[in-house]
C-alpha cells in the first residue's frame, strides 16, 4: 500500500511539474509577444524546485533601455516583388543570350509580367546592359548557325528589335 501512495505522490508532481511548465511557456510566450512595450511590468516565473504545495512566484524582470542614440540608415524604396522578380528574370535572360530592350520587354509579357514591373525591369537594365553590344553579341550568334548578307543580318536585328543605330553597330562590328 506504501507503494501506492508514493505512485500517486510521484503522478501529483509530474502534474504540477507539467502543469508549471507548460504555465511558463505560456507567460513567456505572452511576455515575448509585447516585444517592444516598455511600459509595461514584465514577469517570468524563476525556476524552483517544484514539489506538491509549493506555490510558483513571480520575479519581475526589467528590459534593457533603448540605445541613447540611434543611427539611421538610407533605407532603399521598397520595391514590389513582382517588379524585382521581373528583374530578376531579365538579368537571366541577359546573361543566357543577347535581347534587344524590345525583345527583352516583349520575353517578360510572354512570361505574364504586368506592363509597371516590366518598364521597372528594363529601367534597371538600362542602368549597366550595353545594348549594342547586345546587338554585336545577337548578331555574332546569327552567324554561327545562318548565313546572311550585310543587309539581311541589319534587317534580322531590326526584326529582334534593336533600334537602327543598334542594328547598324552590330552589323558593322560583326563585319570589321
Amino acid at each position: 500500500m506504501t507503494i501506492m501512495k508514493k505512485s500517486k505522490a510521484w503522478s501529483r508532481k509530474k502534474k504540477v511539474l507539467v502543469f508549471g511548465g507548460g504555465a511558463l511557456i505560456l507567460l513567456i510566450g505572452i511576455v515575448g509577444s509585447q516585444g517592444g512595450n516598455n511600459d509595461v511590468a514584465e514577469t517570468i516565473a524563476a525556476p524552483t524546485e517544484v514539489t506538491e504545495g509549493t506555490e510558483v512566484a513571480a520575479v519581475p524582470v526589467e528590459k534593457a533601455s533603448e540605445p541613447a542614440e540611434q543611427t539611421e540608415i538610407a533605407a532603399e524604396p521598397e520595391v514590389p516583388l513582382e517588379y524585382a522578380n521581373a528583374a530578376r528574370a531579365a538579368e537571366s535572360y541577359l546573361a543566357t543570350m543577347a535581347f534587344s530592350r524590345k525583345g527583352l520587354g516583349e520575353q517578360l509579357a510572354y512570361e505574364g509580367y504586368p506592363e509597371e514591373a516590366i518598364e521597372y525591369a528594363l529601367a534597371e537594365m538600362d542602368k549597366g546592359v550595353d545594348w549594342d553590344g547586345q546587338a554585336y553579341s545577337k548578331a555574332q550568334s546569327y552567324l554561327e548557325f545562318q548565313s546572311f548578307s550585310r543587309a539581311g543580318l541589319l534587317d534580322q536585328l531590326l526584326y529582334e528589335g534593336f533600334t537602327q543605330e543598334q542594328a547598324e553597330y552590330g552589323v558593322n562590328k560583326t563585319f570589321e
